[in-house]
């Protein structure tokens, strides 16, 4: 099964995406500074790069909708982690 983090997943964005991943197949977690279901939501900012680290854990593929700053820290956390798409 493949893992999906969504930035911004509780988001309107994010929340439809997450529930159409989850219908396909995947699983997902949710990345975001608003808390969600503490089994599939991992909290933090996406400008904090230990948050980053931590949410990337064990991820295939990042769907990047958070509104904030953080673009470059995500891609920059794809060089320490397994990460194979970022989209």
């Amino acid at each position: 099964m493949k893992t999906a983090l969504v930035t911004g997943g509780q988001g309107f964005l994010g929340h439809a995406l997450t529930k159409e991943l989850r219908a396909r197949g995947y699983q997902v977690f949710t990345f975001d500074t608003q808390y969600g279901d503490p089994q599939f939501h991992r909290y933090g900012s996406i400008v904090d790069f230990e948050s980053i680290l931590y949410a990337v854990k064990d991820v295939d593929i990042v769907f990047h909708l958070a509104a904030l700053l953080g673009t470059t820290e995500l891609l920059n956390m794809n060089q320490k982690s397994s990460v194979n798409f970022f989209l």
